[in-house]
């Protein structure tokens, strides 16, 4: 609940103003290194596994030094999101994300609001696509 809580309030930064503050980033980390600092000292998951959740934020981050097309703060959310749920999970949270804002772009294109150079927040669907799996119970 408090991941839920914590990506509602980034996204709602994310879509008015394109950005989210450090605070919000450094919250949502700092909450995911708690559960997952509980869950290595209980056992229940290993430190190799935490390290492999960073890898598919770590590509997105990779992609916004590179590219400058994709934000720091999503890479950061994801690498959170990985160190909590798993490499796998978290590529699939990628994954769900992806998708739905392709369906929202070719929704733009279709309406013609879209041009070439537009630019739209995509922690809202990356959110949407971990509230799609944790309803269909991937």
């Amino acid at each position: 609940m408090g991941v839920l809580l914590i990506l509602t309030l980034m996204s709602y930064y994310d879509l008015k103003e394109k950005a989210y503050p450090l605070w919000c980033i450094g919250l949502f980390g700092f909450y995911c290194v708690v559960l997952c600092g509980g869950a290595l000292v209980s056992g229940e998951i290993r430190w190799e596994q935490m390290l492999l959740g960073l890898l598919p934020g770590g590509f997105l981050l990779l992609l916004a030094g590179c590219t400058g097309q994709v934000g720091i703060g999503d890479g950061l959310a994801l690498c959170s999101l990985g160190l909590l749920y798993g490499w796998r999970e978290s590529l699939i949270y990628l994954f769900a994300g992806l998708c739905l804002s392709a369906v929202y772009c070719m929704f733009l294109i279709w309406k013609r609001r879209a041009k070439k150079d537009t630019r739209f927040a995509f922690l809202p669907f990356l959110e949407g696509g971990y509230i799609l799996c944790y309803i269909l119970g991937v």
